[in-house]
């Protein structure tokens, strides 16, 4: 009750969540522990805050996703590099590949021609050797929620088994 009548002293609102209705487990039980409160202060400075709750992992908690939005258009950046094309074998034969090319000229205008090229290749390569992995995860995240809606609802041992094969295949 403390801490009830402390949220509401201070004003704060519970912002809710998407996923999972329970962010913790431990054995058969499962609560809804841990939320994301904010204040009049959040609220005016960013037009929405979204939280989803992910699956649990490595964790008896839920890892909290917090989205916010600021008012005004958004920049969609133009190139995004991905931390896993280091660990790919051919990675740094393609950017040793693309940085040799000559430009013909020097200076600056040398090293910006080299990164636009190198940008342009590094996305055709990522096309040809990963795909589409926003698309793969996304359906593994799919594939993931769902197993653990299952459990949610039937916390039997064989659907936390199928639910902890999708979620560690997924992340």
């Amino acid at each position: 009750m403390d801490f009830a009548e402390t949220i509401a002293d201070c004003q704060l609102l519970d912002v809710g969540a998407n996923g999972s209705k329970f962010t913790w487990a431990r054995g058969d039980t499962l609560e809804r522990l841990d939320r994301v409160l904010i204040g009049e202060g959040w609220a005016n400075l960013f037009e929405s805050t979204r939280v989803s709750n992910l699956p649990r992992i490595l964790s008896d908690h839920c890892p909290l996703l917090i989205r916010c939005q600021i008012p005004g258009p958004r920049a969609k950046p133009s190139f995004r590099f991905q931390n896993m094309w280091v660990r790919h074998s051919s990675f740094l034969k393609e950017v040793e590949r693309s940085w040799r090319e000559e430009t013909g000229t020097s200076g600056m205008i040398n090293i910006q021609i080299k990164l636009s090229r190198l940008k342009k290749n590094l996305r055709i390569w990522n096309r040809v050797v990963f795909g589409n992995i926003f698309e793969k995860v996304r359906k593994a995240e799919v594939e993931a929620k769902k197993a653990t809606e299952r459990y949610d609802q039937n916390p039997a041992p064989e659907l936390r088994s199928e639910m902890q094969r999708w979620l560690r295949n997924s992340y």
